[in-house]
């Protein structure tokens, strides 16, 4: 009977497999367990506290495998509290070191930005496998500890704990930039020599590594080596020729994969609006949309969220709101309210922008890091000065955040943009960030709209200090001494810029026809 209710689970159908296991008169832990089990891979939490409820209350002793199922669970739904009150009950009931609690732990801990006590379990843990190494290698990527990843790598190979696919598909996800290019290729070669690069799962880690190396032919090579496709090594490759600006060979790879007979998920088909927001192809939009709803993924926020983001992208700003105001508000997140408020911001429409954050409070969605560029961007081309800056204000006074790096460079642009240059500058010397490039040039684009030869001039000084052929400086520097009537400073400014051989990039733009 366990394996015919795991069956009904597996095809979807969970009515069938919870009538199959209410009629079972002989349960056991094993009955149990599949039942917990099929309901957390729908991470219906609600449903598998209550079994787990329902268990006890029949006289059931909970075993490591429901606690490893709960706990994992827990994980993924950002359910931290809950999940350790599960802990506290495998410690009551001597399960707590038991392998597979503890992975699922780690794995917890992890998902919920918890390192620190990952580590700490990992360290105390009496046994190591490499089952447990590949938990802890895996949240340390998700974490940005891509070093202690393959520190932790290292040590595998040198106590002789035999890694298997899952280390070498985790560890290639800690090569990521062109500083750890050569150590994906030692990984790489180590892969080859094992035997695991015809493995899916680590060629589609090598695809993505390689992509962050910027060489999109390594990718494709990688590719073609594979010997049996499955989704997720087409996603790998989609996603490499998109990340690497090769948005029409990613659609084309979309074609593709539909001639070989598979079914593109709700991953692909985001990474293929994506691509067709970069090029803005509107009509391909609208067909990609089509066949999101056919195959029941319209309602998927990453889907919906690239949707919305395609078709502002392609022109039509009606149609990003049509998508977004017909997903029910029991299913939307602050990603999808990010998008719309970006959106309309990139319009012009920065009303429309700032209610929607407002609509987003009143639904008691956290607000994110990214939501705070959108609004304060929003707030700074419309000159909405005070409100802009009360929302970067409320970032830690309200919501008990760190304002990031983008954060501060869009209270800069803020200021600078409405004429409030000084602030601009105090804001940028006292942060607690070393001053960029981008962020010099916000002001001094700010000096030129408003004539400040002095300030533009520290703005100036500053960026050629960072990056001293930077053409904007220069360029920008000059239009604020022509402004002010400095003819010969403006001209000095363009001799310096030919002596130095620095051309000014020129913009473009491409139609797609």
């Amino acid at each position: 009977m366990n394996s015919l209710i795991d069956m009904y689970f597996r095809t979807g159908r969970k009515n069938s497999a919870l009538n199959v296991f209410y009629q079972v008169l002989d349960k056991d832990n094993s009955s149990w367990n599949t039942v917990i089990s099929g309901l957390a891979k729908e991470e219906d939490v609600s449903e598998v506290v209550n079994l787990f409820s329902s268990m006890l209350l029949a006289g059931f002793r909970p075993d490591h495998v429901t606690f490893s199922i709960i706990i994992r669970l827990c994980g993924a739904t950002d359910g931290l509290l809950l999940g350790l009150q599960f802990c506290c009950f495998t410690y009551h009931l001597g399960y707590f070191h038991y392998d597979l609690v503890v992975n699922s732990l780690i794995n917890m801990f992890s998902r919920c930005s918890l390192m620190d006590s990952a580590d700490l379990l990992f360290v105390s843990h009496p046994s190591r496998n490499i089952i447990l190494c590949n938990e802890m290698i895996a949240g340390y990527n998700l974490n940005g500890y891509g070093i202690k990843a393959l520190q932790l790598f290292c040590s595998l190979i040198e106590s002789d704990i035999e890694a298997d696919e899952f280390t070498y598909s985790n560890v290639l996800g800690a090569c990521q930039g062109i500083q750890h290019q050569d150590t994906g290729k030692q990984i790489h070669a180590r892969v080859i020599k094992l035997g695991f690069d015809s493995c899916c799962s680590v060629c589609s880690s090598m695809i993505n590594a390689y992509a962050s190396f910027g060489s999109v032919t390594s990718c494709f090579k990688i590719f073609q080596d594979i010997r049996t496709l499955d989704l997720v090594s087409w996603g790998a490759m989609i996603s490499a020729f998109l990340k690497l600006g090769f948005s029409s060979e990613a659609l084309s790879f979309l074609n593709c994969l539909r001639d070989s007979g598979e079914k593109p998920d709700d991953v692909i088909l985001s990474c293929a609006l994506n691509a067709c927001a970069n090029i803005a192809l509107l009509d391909q939009s609208t067909c990609i949309h089509a066949h999101t709803i056919k195959r029941g993924f319209g309602t998927h926020l990453c889907v919906a969220s690239a949707i919305i983001d395609a078709y502002a992208k392609c022109g039509d700003i009606a149609s990003s709101k049509k998508v977004f105001e017909n997903i029910s508000r029991d299913c939307i997140d602050a990603i999808l309210f990010n998008t719309m408020i970006t959106a309309f911001a990139h319009h012009g429409l920065i009303i429309e922008a700032i209610e929607i954050f407002e609509q987003m409070k009143y639904a008691n969605l956290y607000p994110t890091q990214a939501t705070f560029v959108a609004v304060i961007a929003a707030c700074s081309h419309l000159g909405l000065v005070d409100q802009g800056r009360f929302v970067f204000e409320s970032i830690s006074n309200v919501y008990g955040m760190s304002p990031s790096k983008d954060n501060f460079a869009c209270l800069v642009d803020l200021f600078a943009r409405n004429g409030l240059l000084e602030k601009a500058k105090d804001v940028i010397e006292s942060m607690p960030f070393e001053p960029w490039p981008s962020i010099w040039i916000s002001l001094l684009s700010g000096c030129r709209s408003y004539a400040n030869k002095e300030l533009g001039e520290l703005a100036a000084e500053r960026i050629l200090k960072l990056v001293p052929d930077n053409d904007s400086a220069y360029a920008l520097m000059a239009n604020v001494y022509a402004g002010d009537e400095k003819w010969k400073d403006a001209e000095r400014m363009r001799i310096k810029m030919e002596m130095n051989r620095i051309q000014k990039a020129c913009g473009y733009s491409i139609i797609s026809t």
